[in-house]
């Protein structure tokens, strides 16, 4: 069993401590409660879909209008959901090219296979 360790902190403070970590993967995530409300900020192992990313910009935005200062926190968000986005790209890649190279390799023995006969 493993203990999770919980503590008080501002979102800001949690935004500055835990983000090295989620973008080198050394921590899988963290659980943010506010009031009733529970989010969950995961590393850059987990899917940031593009509309998930895109609602970062959005508030981003938000906030530099509404809060200006603030947005500090929300470029903390959007460098793991960037980072992310780089992982889920890089691995897609990969995945492509390990797919063609197996197409190939079938093609290949098929190949082999029919000069045999």
């Amino acid at each position: 069993n493993k203990v999770i360790k919980t503590e008080e902190t501002t979102l800001g403070d949690a935004l500055n401590t835990y983000c090295d970590q989620l973008k080198n993967n050394s921590i899988e995530g963290i659980v943010l409660t506010f009031d009733s409300h529970i989010y969950k900020w995961k590393g850059v192992e987990e899917n940031y879909p593009d509309e998930f990313i895109n609602n970062i910009e959005d508030m981003y935005k938000v906030v530099r209008f509404m809060k200006p200062g603030m947005e500090v926190y929300i470029d903390k968000m959007k460098i793991i959901a960037k980072a992310a986005r780089e992982v889920r790209e890089k691995n897609a890649s990969s995945n492509h090219k390990k797919n063609s190279k197996h197409q190939d390799e079938k093609k290949s023995s098929r190949e082999v296979h029919t000069d045999d006969r």
